[in-house]
């Protein structure tokens, strides 16, 4: 008997052991699932809060939008590029089917055929057709086929998809005649209609330009919370060096001294300002990168029949010719060819060590010759450079060859086009991001900038002296 009870015993003891395991570890996975709803309706959350946004204030009870010249940002008040009134800004298209559709600026373009490309954020869970509304000066014409939509989010994370709420599409309005319209939106309703005037985008690019610049510059990124107008000063005297005559600048937010040296280059035509306000973003989360991907494409479509070769770059870098090459003109017949129609440039990075420079070449001085202010060693004068094999190349493109592009690769050419890399030893792109990127390989001292342009040193004293007095 007392085994067959030590047995009985042992086997309950069994039971109750599994028994309370099973319990425990199902309300784990209810307690996990529990959550990932939480999880799952915290992001939802996140998304929906957009669903309330509207349009910037100035112009909820505007009619039609105000038209500008191209330089289209102009002062109000206070110094921030918020206080203007921008030629472009957001069209909120109201709907009531759960579509969150962002539209700012439309381009003809009759390359492949007649056609009207419009630009803008939806939110990319919610899929749905959209119609084309055409505005000519006499008549409204309803597009019969949907919209082609293409998306330009294509250099972002996987990782990254889940915390993006709207995401940049172009959408190619097919023409049905070669007669141009002169304002254009769209429509979630085959039957096109409209809720108000204010919905309407004027159609650029409808004549092309008699005379192009031969270089022009995109800055890929918004202007953003830069308070030091030196970072500016710096980038506008090393490419109006370099020979760029138009550079394309988008603005998110400035401080007061970034936003009077932008507007002094603009005054000076060397600066095309456009005002890009996402006043719908409340978080960098809701776009990537700040709408970085749209930009650079509406840039492209901007600067189409303006410019022969656009540059792309971030505020921290350049494209420098190397070997005999002094100016970007002095390059272009050693990289030029049948069938090129974009360059990429390799990317070389910098350490945070500087080159010795005397301190009057930095100090700001008054009419007595009385010490204000000095300026900050420009980035170009970082002595040692190190180089990356692969990863964050830059390039110049043909705008007329390109169909789509993005941070650092090109998404398409017209037939008969590719891209060409560029030899290490006749082109590169300098990156002076602080902190530098990581590398491999031993820093090699370096000073091609400082020898192209001696003078610019000296401009960039005396615009940047001129700015803090």
């Amino acid at each position: 008997m007392d085994i067959k009870h030590s047995l009985l015993i042992l086997l309950l003891f069994t039971l109750v052991t599994l028994c309370m395991f099973w319990f425990r570890a199902d309300k784990i996975v209810y307690h996990e699932i529990d959550r990932g709803k939480k999880n799952l309706n915290l992001i939802h959350q996140f998304r929906n809060t957009l669903k309330h946004t509207q349009p910037p204030s100035s112009y909820s009870n505007s009619t039609t939008p105000p038209i500008l010249p191209r330089t289209n940002l102009q002062k109000h008040g206070s110094a921030t590029i918020t206080h203007v009134i921008p030629k472009y800004y957001w069209r909120n298209i109201d709907n009531s089917i759960n579509v969150q559709l962002k539209l700012f600026s439309a381009y003809y373009d009759d390359r492949f055929s007649p056609e009207v490309y419009v630009l803008g954020y939806e939110n990319h869970e919610v899929k749905h057709d959209y119609y084309c509304v055409l505005g000519y000066q006499d008549r409204v014409v309803c597009s019969k086929e949907a919209a082609k939509r293409v998306n330009v989010n294509d250099d972002v994370d996987p990782y990254e998809e889940y915390k993006i709420a709207l995401w940049g599409f172009y959408y190619i309005c097919k023409l049905p005649t070669s007669d141009i319209p002169t304002k254009i939106s769209i429509s979630l309703s085959p039957i096109c209609t409209m809720n108000s005037d204010s919905d309407w985008l004027p159609v650029e690019n409808r004549e092309k330009r008699a005379k192009k610049a031969k270089f022009g510059v995109c800055v890929q990124g918004p202007v953003y919370n830069i308070d030091n107008p030196q970072i500016v000063v710096e980038f506008m005297e090393l490419h109006r060096a370099l020979g760029a005559e138009i550079v394309t600048v988008y603005v998110q937010t400035a401080g007061e001294l970034v936003w009077r040296a932008l507007q002094q280059y603009a005054d000076e035509g060397l600066v095309d300002l456009v005002n890009w306000n996402l006043t719908f973003v409340q978080d960098s989360g809701y776009v990537h990168y700040r709408g970085q991907s749209l930009l650079v494409n509406e840039c492209l479509f901007r600067n189409m029949h303006s410019v022969e070769y656009l540059a792309m770059n971030d505020l921290d870098e350049v494209i420098v010719p190397l070997g005999k090459s002094r100016t970007w003109s002095d390059m272009l017949p050693v990289i030029e060819g049948k069938g090129r129609g974009a360059f990429l440039f390799g990317h070389t990075t910098f350490t945070k060590e500087y080159k010795t420079i005397k301190n009057e070449l930095l100090e700001c001085r008054s009419e007595t010759g009385t010490s204000l202010k000095a300026i900050e060693p420009p980035r170009f004068m970082k002595q040692y450079k190190q180089f990356r094999l692969n990863g964050y190349e830059k390039f110049m493109i043909k705008p007329v060859c390109s169909k789509k592009v993005s941070f650092h690769r090109i998404f398409g050419f017209v037939d008969g086009y590719s891209m060409y890399k560029v030899p290490s030893s006749i082109g590169m792109s300098y990156h002076y991001r602080d902190p530098p990127l990581p590398t491999k390989g031993r820093p090699t001292s370096d000073d091609r900038l400082q020898t192209l342009f001696p003078g610019v040193l000296e401009k960039i004293r005396e615009r940047s002296c001129a700015l803090y007095n």
